[in-house]
């Protein structure tokens, strides 16, 4: 046999003369074959912007690892090295599964896994450890936009309302979950996000006739880091 698993010894060409029986022991030990290992090396890039869900299409990949045009030898029954007489032509088309990442939706980067990955049982997945790409979630553009049209009187104060103005891009949805390619190899929720903006947008200072920019003021995200 040449697919990994266990495979119990036998006596072979053991002789010890006529003066003697043989015997294995009644609990023997076993050869075991183990699977070999396929690397897998996701594609380097993959993004998405923060408060999104990541792509439909699953994560790119490239493997390497596949055992062909190897006929193996082994010490058969008689004890004697021999060819198995099995070639074994393995080849890509054996893979199947999508890749999975980490979880998590803050913008960062996220390791690669396995996922759902699976070669048969001849076979063990490997992520790349030596420079492995990663998934990264990137920040998502805030817009303040001030509302045109707001005056005072020379010589009166700025009124006590705060500035007007619209904001797009803040992040959030609800009940609806994100979704990702979680480690089981298929998409799965990742939990909402509900955003929120504090604060009053501020103006350049001056008390004389003319125009004023707007600045930022006090205004502040309650995740700053996954905003621009």
């Amino acid at each position: 046999g040449e697919k990994a698993g266990t495979y119990a010894y036998n006596l072979g060409s053991l002789s010890a003369n006529s003066n003697y029986t043989l015997a294995m022991t009644a609990t023997p030990t076993t050869f075991a074959i183990i699977p070999a290992t396929i690397t897998i090396t996701p594609g380097a890039g993959a993004t998405k912007v923060y408060g999104t869900n990541d792509p439909n299409s699953p994560f790119t990949y490239t493997s390497s690892g596949y055992i062909s045009g190897v006929t193996p030898t082994y010490w058969d029954s008689t004890g004697t090295l021999v060819t198995s007489g099995l070639t074994i032509n393995d080849a890509s088309s054996l893979l199947t599964g999508n890749v999975g990442r980490a979880a998590g939706e803050n913008v960062g980067n996220y390791a690669y896994n396995a996922g759902n990955l699976n070669a048969g049982s001849n076979y063990a997945m490997a992520i790349t450890t030596t420079s492995p790409a990663t998934f990264a979630i990137t920040k998502a553009t805030l817009m303040i936009t001030p509302v045109a049209g707001q005056t005072k009187v020379y010589g009166t104060n700025d009124s006590s309302t705060p500035f007007t103005k619209t904001v797009t891009g803040l992040v959030t949805t609800g009940t609806t979950q994100l979704t990702y390619w979680g480690s089981s190899g298929t998409q799965a929720n990742d939990g909402v996000i509900n955003d929120s903006l504090s604060g009053n947008l501020g103006r350049a200072a001056g008390e004389n006739v003319g125009t004023y920019a707007y600045n930022m003021g006090g205004l502040t995200v309650n995740a700053p880091n996954n905003y621009t």
